[in-house]
């Protein structure tokens, strides 16, 4: 507990209470022989003696920058990452670390997770030399999902492959956290198919826990790519989002709030025909089933039903 509360100390008079930038001296009153204040025209300046962070023993070293970094205490990201880069701005040491290319990459990552928000987003409020050059980096990638020509797609993806661009990288889109491979999915470009083959993870989950297949869940008519991913041999199709939904039960509550149509049931048809488990519920119990039957939809009723009868005959045999 007191190595606890020296590191906060020393965060603390490092970064003057949120990252003000500490002057090299202050004014100091000066007291003649009495206590009587000299004249301040005759004050002069005093040098105070410097924090060295280096001169602190090796464990409290490490200590002051986990509790700084990965450790955080702040309760939002914005403050979080302020802090952060304030002590960029104090110590060299601090600098230097923190925008080491992986060190910069790992700390966008956990503060991502920790706050349950984008890469994107974190990347913005570091605003360090190595996260301003991740996101330039990451927003070349992002734009090419909008271009028409796949000779020039397939030129730029290869070059920012070199640099060491992220594929799983997230982004604030359209009011969802989506790596670039679940944002193609909606342009008709080759930037999909080129992301899978240069090793994007089609499995990949935001902070929430949603996969490429839960975005098209949401609505199926936007994604012209749906097919291809779909039938990708690596698709895990029963796999949950943060709530435990299966992309067959967040089609179905989708259905629910804005209305049954076709491509709603044919998505619910193309996943229960690769597989996907009719019975699995999310973490508050909720089924396909009890789900379809909300709906009042008798052909998903029907459907869901079908397929828990073929899952049971499948058990039996």
């Amino acid at each position: 507990m007191k190595k606890v509360i020296i590191v906060m100390s020393c965060i603390m008079f490092c970064t003057h209470i949120n990252g003000m930038k500490r002057p090299s001296h202050y004014i100091v009153e000066d007291k003649d022989i009495y206590g009587r204040i000299i004249h301040p025209n005759k004050r002069h300046k005093k040098e105070i003696v410097p924090f060295y962070y280096e001169a602190l023993p090796t464990e409290l070293q490490k200590l002051i920058f986990d509790f700084a970094t990965i450790e955080t205490r702040a309760e939002k990201p914005k403050v979080a990452a302020k802090t952060i880069n304030a002590l960029t701005k104090v110590n060299r040491e601090f600098s230097g670390k923190i925008n080491e290319k992986p060190f910069s990459d790992q700390l966008i990552k956990n503060l991502a997770h920790k706050f349950f928000c984008s890469h994107e987003t974190i990347a913005r409020y570091l605003q360090t030399h190595a996260s301003r050059k991740r996101l330039c980096l990451q927003n070349d990638l992002r734009r090419l999902c909008y271009f028409n020509n796949d000779a020039i797609v397939t030129q730029q993806v290869n070059g920012l492959i070199a640099e060491g661009v992220d594929l799983e990288f997230t982004y604030n889109h359209h009011g969802f956290q989506q790596t670039v491979l679940a944002i193609s999915l909606s342009f008709r470009n080759c930037m999909f198919e080129l992301l899978l083959a240069k090793g994007a993870n089609i499995n990949s989950r935001n902070a929430h826990g949603w996969s490429p297949l839960h975005f098209i869940a949401v609505a199926p008519a936007k994604y012209p790519h749906l097919p291809k991913l779909i039938d990708h041999p690596s698709l895990d199709i029963n796999k949950q989002n943060g709530r435990g939904e299966t992309a067959l039960l967040r089609t179905i509550i989708q259905a629910h709030e804005k209305g049954i149509d076709f491509k709603f049931i044919d998505f619910i048809l193309h996943l229960l025909n690769h597989n996907a488990d009719p019975e699995i519920p999310n973490k508050l119990g909720l089924t396909p089933l009890t789900m379809a039957e909300y709906t009042g939809c008798e052909l998903i009723i029907n459907l869901i039903n079908n397929a828990i009868e073929d899952k049971n005959n499948m058990g039996v045999a």
